[in-house]
């Protein structure tokens, strides 16, 4: 039976060419941009999903208000330290620094590499792979992280630097002043999160590099470089951690004309905030949701449109 069926629609289709090269390719093009739509959407949405209890990992974030109201992913260097050591709201805080465009200097063999690594390198303490879930191919998570110059990289940075990913004990060059040792390999991250630096050196070395960072008095400027993560416990709502965040401003930066405060900003968000330089507006996404919903329905039309303009010719 089913055999007469693919035989009756081949015979129709050779004797009606043109609407059976309309119906088919229409109809194949416009399913083949819908799913290339839904799949380009659902990939945005799962944005830094894979991380475990993602939902209550959250971004402190400054509103700045001066004679315009704006926004940045940046704190003062000891606003998170302070939250760790004088509240109970969170099972981890983890502050890191992003340097951009950085000269780095290595060897393989001997000869000497130079790259501009235009992700640059961070700085970050040991428990942001404690709230984050990115994988290790070597080495371990350890306490060894907390010492200065020590460094994890991705598979994908050790290839490019070294020709190989087992490159535990080698070292690199940053910027002509800082040199650190690897002591872990990163599988490679996923490309759907908002990470994007492939270099980790241990916080403390901005001792060494940029110690401003490290100051706990750096109270009077804000960087977007510097950002903390927190993951809150069961039960803590942002509300409480704001609320105690509010008198800081007051307290430690008494002198200053600015307004701020301070909020949390879901991980979740970060991909499609657009205040807090997110990439991908979720006005966008609807607009590309509808869109794909509309060549589904247009080529649904079209196919119905052209089979009912073909009625009277299979009753003749």
């Amino acid at each position: 039976m089913i055999k007469n069926y693919f035989k009756i629609a081949w015979r129709t289709l050779k004797r009606n060419k043109l609407y059976g090269v309309i119906n088919v390719v229409g109809l194949t093009l416009s399913i083949a941009s819908s799913i290339l739509l839904f799949s380009f959407i659902a990939y945005h949405l799962d944005f830094d999903g894979f991380h475990a209890e993602s939902d209550k990992i959250y971004r402190i974030v400054t509103k700045q208000e001066r004679e315009t109201i704006n926004y940045t992913p940046g704190v003062p260097s000891p606003l998170g330290e302070l939250v760790r050591s004088e509240y109970d709201f969170e099972d981890e805080v983890a502050r890191i620094v992003t340097f951009e465009e950085l000269q780095m200097n290595t060897k393989r063999g001997n000869e000497e590499i130079k790259f501009v690594e235009e992700k640059g390198v961070a700085f970050a303490e040991l428990s942001y792979f404690e709230i984050f879930n990115f994988l290790l191919s070597q080495g371990t998570f350890s306490k060894e992280f907390e010492e200065p110059n020590k460094a994890y990289v991705t598979e994908r940075i050790a290839q490019k630097y070294f020709g190989k990913t087992d490159v535990i004990g080698k070292t690199m060059k940053m910027d002509n002043s800082l040199t650190f040792s690897i002591i872990g390999v990163l599988k490679d991250l996923p490309s759907n999160t908002a990470q994007k630096t492939e270099i980790f050196v241990s916080y403390i070395s901005l001792k060494e590099y940029n110690d401003w960072f490290i100051n706990p008095d750096s109270w009077g400027g804000i960087s977007s470089s510097m950002q903390y993560f927190i993951k809150l416990k069961d039960g803590v709502k942002t509300s409480q951690v704001e609320k105690v965040m509010a008198p800081f401003p007051a307290k430690y930066r008494p002198t200053s004309t600015n307004v701020h405060t301070y909020f949390l900003q879901p991980l979740t968000d970060i991909h499609f905030n657009p205040e807090l330089y997110g990439e991908m507006p979720v006005k966008t996404l609807w607009t590309l949701g509808i869109v794909g919903l509309f060549l589904l329905l247009s080529a649904c039309l079209n196919f119905i449109n052209l089979a009912t303009a073909q009625v009277l010719n299979r009753l003749k």
